[in-house]
């Protein structure tokens, strides 16, 4: 298996190679995103790039010419996303969990947000999260508890919610409890 892969196709319709035919995936059709000891474990798009999450690194993908060698470049070694689970998008950011904090990140640098927290230590790769537009919110769910940073602000809160199955629970949860 290829777990550092990317592979794509061309949108594009005309006179172009063969291996480069919309729909159509070449055997040389992919990118090789960093070292094949680290899969990727999560991707996101933002301003007009791709960008590829590895456990410890991120890398961003040019989508203007992907034919280039030169497309794939190493944004950030160290943080990264362990769990695609935890990765969302807010306005002009991804917010995601990594194996030594959590982060965020404006497409251009990536800054830790846990303030030294250790909550989702536990069980990191379990973490769901959610982004709550209406209170600008990255919502972090498990073990019964919600861990709810607001993007603005960049405080964080906690509610415990108890048992829940999936997000609909917690939503419901929340009603007349937190706000």
């Amino acid at each position: 298996t290829y777990k550092n892969r990317i592979y794509w196709c061309s949108q594009q319709t005309g006179t172009i190679p063969p291996s480069y035919a919309p729909d159509s995936f070449g055997e040389l059709n992919f990118f090789r995103i960093g070292e094949d000891w680290q899969p990727i474990t999560a991707l996101a798009g933002l301003l007009g790039r791709l960008y590829v999450f590895k456990e410890e690194e991120i890398y961003i993908i040019s989508l203007a010419e992907p034919i280039e060698g030169s497309a794939v470049q190493l944004l950030e070694r160290g943080p990264g996303c362990i769990n695609h689970r935890s990765l969302v998008m807010a306005k002009d950011m991804v917010l995601f969990v990594g194996k030594n904090g959590i982060y965020k990140m404006n497409g251009l640098s990536v800054t830790r947000i846990d303030y030294g927290m250790t909550f989702w230590k536990d069980d990191p790769e379990e973490l769901l999260g959610w982004y709550n537009e209406a209170e600008e919110e990255y919502w972090l769910f498990g073990n019964g508890t919600i861990f709810m940073y607001n993007v603005l602000s960049g405080f964080w809160k906690k509610h415990t919610i108890g048992n829940v199955n999936n997000i609909v629970d917690v939503v419901n949860s929340l009603t007349d409890t937190v706000y």
